[in-house]
């Protein structure tokens, strides 16, 4: 190869220097210092390398490549060579039909001068291309405003030079999964970042001072003040909710303070208004308290330690479900039991304890104390027990166990008769032992008299 000077001159006068220029001193030129716009070509191995030109509007041209540049510099070519770009991107293209290449490379003492070192600016087939490998990052500068391209495939967009202290817009690599728009530094620090290739990593994820503020897992389920939503719930927040509603799937929060859960119409005169089943840690209300124990204080902050249910006042339910007890809106009530028999309206499944029990009777037994009352004789009453084995309008044993149990105020009732009976009885014996007591002492008194009577003739007849 051999490099062909070519020096042409289109015109007459034409004058061309290689070795200086006496009419300007200092100074050494290569070309013609007439102003006669003639261009400058160098030609090797018989081609056309480079044409520089000039024009009358003092402009310049350099083509390489070409000898109609455009601009200032163009650089063109037709060949087709080997192409490389470095993993992971690619590896050497050794096909030629890909395109022909006008490439311009940049190096220095740190970056190398190899095929792929340095900044590489160009075209190759229908891309355009500037590259820069592992070896440098990649800087795009104007005034306080950058863009960092890094080797380890992060690109940052700075709002201000400074990468410690500025705002942040990153899209990360591909083992980062994503990108992320932050302010690094300052009292307002707040961020978006949004990963989404895998299910360990947030889809969005938002930062204040270092603290999650706000976060969005790859299965959808959003922590508020929470890194780690439960997985049962997919919105889980830590800290109070402020705003003027909410409404959820049939339920809904209004502005009023109103809650209804299960409904989306709660009852105007309830500021919560459950529609199913009910389940906290623990419910504070105004001079009422659930606590974690399972006590209950209605009207109380303080439920008696001995209680699980303590009710200062009144209550008034629609139905009341107790373990293994139930209180129906019907009025009956099972103690002891989920099932009470629906001919009383309290069913006590064991011992009951109380100070006072009082029983409604729809009759008495004053009667047994009437003038006309038939009071059956003792012999009478020996014959009845001695043929049915138990008192007269009393149940048997065996008509007590068939009906499972006997009624109370009826039992209450005969026992009563039956006392009133015993009375009566004692009363007629007492008034029968009265009168014989009195034909005793008439008696007594009429031996007496026969025991004077007899004394007085013994003695007459002796003192005979």
């Amino acid at each position: 190869m051999f490099l062909l000077l070519s020096l042409f001159s289109f015109g007459i006068n034409a004058q061309w220097e290689t070795t200086g220029n006496n009419n300007i001193s200092n100074t050494s030129v290569l070309g013609s210092n007439l102003n006669n716009n003639f261009a400058l070509k160098v030609i090797t191995n018989g081609q056309q390398r480079m044409y520089i030109h000039g024009t009358d509007d003092d402009r310049a041209t350099i083509g390489i490549g070409t000898n109609t540049p455009n601009y200032t510099m163009q650089l063109h070519s037709t060949a087709a060579t080997p192409y490389y770009i470095a993993p992971p991107h690619g590896t050497i293209d050794p096909n030629p039909d890909n395109g022909s290449e006008s490439m311009v490379q940049f190096t220095n003492q740190e970056s190398g001068t190899a095929y792929n070192d340095g900044l590489r600016l160009g075209v190759r087939g229908d891309k355009c291309y500037f590259l820069c490998e592992d070896k440098l990052q990649m800087i795009v500068r104007n005034s306080d405003s950058k863009i960092n391209l890094n080797a380890w495939g992060q690109i940052d967009f700075f709002g201000s030079g400074n990468a410690t202290s500025s705002a942040r817009l990153r899209l990360a690599a591909d083992n980062q999964n994503g990108f992320m728009i932050r302010k690094t530094q300052g009292e307002g620090t707040f961020g978006l970042q949004v990963q989404t290739s895998h299910i360990d990593i947030n889809a969005i994820e938002v930062e204040r001072y270092g603290d999650v503020a706000f976060v969005v897992k790859n299965d959808g389920r959003v922590g508020i003040g929470n890194m780690a939503p439960e997985e049962n719930f997919k919105l889980d927040v830590s800290g109070r909710i402020n705003g003027e509603e909410l409404s959820l799937s049939n339920s809904i929060m209004l502005a009023s303070g109103q809650t209804g859960l299960g409904t989306q119409s709660p009852d105007e005169t309830c500021m919560l208004d459950v529609a199913g089943k009910a389940r906290a840690t623990e419910l504070l209300l105004t001079n009422s308290v659930f606590l974690p124990s399972g006590q209950v204080g209605l009207g109380t902050l303080e439920p008696d330690a001995n209680c699980m249910l303590d009710v200062s006042g009144k209550t008034k339910a629609t139905e009341l479900l107790l373990t293994n007890s139930v209180f129906f809106p019907s009025g009956q009530v099972g103690l002891g039991t989920l099932a009470p028999d629906a001919a009383y309206f309290l069913d006590v499944a064991g011992k009951i304890r109380g100070c006072e029990v009082r029983v409604n009777n729809p009759g008495w037994c004053d009667y047994v104390f009437a003038d006309n009352y038939h009071l059956m004789s003792l012999a009478e009453l020996e014959a009845y027990i001695t043929q049915h084995h138990h008192l007269p309008e009393m149940l048997s044993e065996k008509e007590v166990n068939e009906q499972g149990g006997f009624d109370l105020a009826k039992m209450s009732t005969s026992l009563l008769k039956r006392s009133e009976e015993n009375t009566l009885y004692i009363l007629n014996l007492q008034k029968e032992l009265s009168e014989e007591q009195v034909k005793n002492n008439e008696l007594e008194k009429r031996l007496l008299d026969l025991e004077l009577k007899m004394e007085k003739l013994l003695s007459a007849m002796s003192e005979k």
